[in-house]
């Protein structure tokens, strides 16, 4: 809207000269030219005059062609630009030592036999060198020379720079978060209340509470979130009727139990109700992982994916799916596509950047992988049959997709011994991932001295317990300037520095912390057991079982297989 005034301003102000060794048409067309140059970048603010107040923006200009002092703006030296008779200028803004400033950018004017040059710059030129005739996306300074000479100069002084395209903003800082966890419902108390709910909250913020003690056979869930008005103004939590579906996480799930011995070799049933006179419903234990990877609640109906990846609306009868972890495995789809116009199934690194477009059902594991998606035609509703996709080769029957939950019943049938009178923590998750994005160090990275260093965007992770064990992490480092982390004894007193992403157990060491770049990505933030680092897992925090009979500490620890 803007160029298009300033392109009619210029048809008008400047007319046929006597001599036509430039003519208003082709000066027109170079003004129009440059106008569509800095499109990118520049805003055009209008036709100004003597008596005009600009625009306190950056990165904005302005056409002036009326003789007199435009007192409102001001040079780089703080003095009010003059225009003489017959002048055309282009004024465009600049911040000078963080004050706005403008200079005046003179065009061939009314009548005047004289050629207009223009180069462009990726910085404020400060040799000939560093400009160019021919405009690219990376530009952000404009040179215009006017004279007699139809050569344009090679002396970057000969022209007037102006920048047009501004800096990035400096980024915002990280929102709160009103999910403050996943609490038991204590129906003990009058009235009931979470077990270990925060204190202190704002309003907004919520918590999910689970009742288990009520209906043990259909554990419900609420949010309760904060009301600041309640317990004499001091706040406090209430319940809600919004069911926020399943909070729980895939992981894997604690079994505190001396008579597991081995999972491999028999059933849980069978080994749970072998021996201490258990009575165990095996209805219980039907908790698993679905092999269906299609999540009906990440699924975009009306969409179709492109050969970039791109989920593209408006297509009736169409989805895509959500973006699935592939965790270094195979799978098969039901997906749609169409040669190389619309994908069966697009890839993504781990920062979801597009890898590139399958057009079969099969997708078959590269290095690098990390997510894929897949595009199905003939979906009228969330519930369809066609939505299906699941590891490996062989596409299986159609089942409806479901989380996998921890056995929360199974601590009640535990409990009903006295031996196991705290078997009510066995439904805490032990989560893969060791990473506690809430107790992370911001903006920090260990130097090569294992020294905690100012570092913007990183962070440094807490004390991570390695109980014996090496650990992977998703760490950075470079040699001889930052430390991939830092090893410490039982007192946290530094051992060692970390040279590699991967920490092996020496006799001694009780901590580690690791360096971490950009912690604003979730997904960085991840450390496994082992040396292999797994897919990322939202970090899940887990209650040591403290007081167990030193039979079960023996075997605490032993995870029940995912089935």
């Amino acid at each position: 809207m803007y160029n298009s005034t300033l392109k009619a301003a210029i048809q008008a102000a400047i007319n046929t000269p006597a001599d036509p060794k430039i003519s208003g048409s082709i000066l027109q067309q170079k003004l129009l030219e440059i106008i569509s140059a800095i499109d990118a970048g520049a805003v055009f603010k209008g036709v100004a005059t003597p008596a005009s107040s600009p625009s306190g923006e950056s990165n904005c200009f302005y056409l002036a062609s009326a003789e007199g002092t435009y007192t409102n703006f001001l040079d780089t030296n703080g003095n009010a630009i003059v225009l003489a008779e017959g002048e055309v200028a282009l004024l465009a803004s600049i911040y000078n030592n963080d004050v706005l400033r403008w200079t005046k950018n003179l065009v061939p004017g009314r009548g005047e036999n004289s050629y207009l040059h223009i180069m462009y710059a990726a910085t404020q030129p400060a040799q000939d060198r560093d400009m160019h005739d021919t405009f690219t996306s990376g530009d952000k300074w404009i040179g215009i020379c006017a004279d007699a000479n139809d050569t344009a100069p090679d002396k970057y002084d000969a022209y007037q720079w102006a920048k047009f395209v501004g800096d990035n903003g400096a980024p915002g800082t990280d929102g709160h978060n009103p999910n403050l966890g996943t609490y038991l419902l204590d129906t003990t108390t009058e009235p009931p209340y979470p077990i270990d709910a925060p204190a202190t909250a704002q309003d907004g913020d919520y918590i999910v509470v689970i009742d288990e003690e009520t209906d043990p056979q259909n554990p419900t869930q609420r949010q309760w979130i904060w009301d600041s008005s309640l317990n004499d103004n001091a706040g406090g939590w209430k319940s809600t009727t919004v069911d926020p579906g399943a909070q729980f996480q895939t992981g894997e799930y604690v079994a505190a139990t001396r008579i597991v011995k081995d999972l491999t070799t028999g059933g849980i049933t069978d080994v749970l109700s072998a021996e201490q006179g258990f009575v165990l419903n095996e209805a219980k234990l039907d908790k698993k992982i679905g092999t269906n990877l299609i999540n009906p609640d990440e699924v975009i109906l009306g969409s179709v994916l492109n050969s970039s990846g791109v989920a593209i609306h408006g297509y009736s009868g169409y989805a895509v799916s959500g973006y699935i972890p592939v965790n270094t495995q195979d799978i098969i789809s039901n997906s749609w596509g169409s040669s190389s116009s619309w994908a069966n199934c697009a890839v993504y690194d781990v920062n979801r950047g597009f890898v590139r477009a399958l057009y079969t059902q099969q997708y078959t594991y590269q290095e690098g992988d990390y997510y894929v998606r897949f595009s199905f035609n003939g979906v009228t509703d969330l519930s369809s049959t066609i939505l299906r996709a699941n590891y490996g080769t062989t596409l299986a029957a159609y089942q409806a997709y479901y989380d996998y939950k921890p056995l929360v019943d199974l601590k009640k049938e535990l409990s009903s011994n006295t031996e196991y009178e705290l078997a009510k923590k066995l439904d805490k998750v032990l989560g893969k991932n060791l990473v506690n994005p809430n107790t992370i160090t911001k903006n920090k990275l260990f130097n090569w001295s294992g020294s905690p260093a100012t570092s913007n965007n990183d962070c440094i992770t807490d004390y991570i317990q390695v109980n014996g064990q090496n650990i992977i992490a998703n760490s950075w480092g470079v040699n001889n300037i930052w430390a991939y982390g830092v090893v410490y004894d039982i007192n946290k007193t530094k051992l060692r520095i970390l040279t590699s992403q991967q920490y092996t157990y020496q006799e001694g060491d009780y901590y580690v912390r690791f360096s971490i770049v950009t912690y604003a990505t979730t997904s960085n933030l991840r450390a496994n057991y082992g040396t292999t680092l797994a897919a990322y897992q939202k970090y899940t925090d887990y209650a040591p079982m403290v007081g167990v009979p030193e039979a079960m500490q023996e075997i605490n620890g032993v995870r029940v297989n995912k089935t």
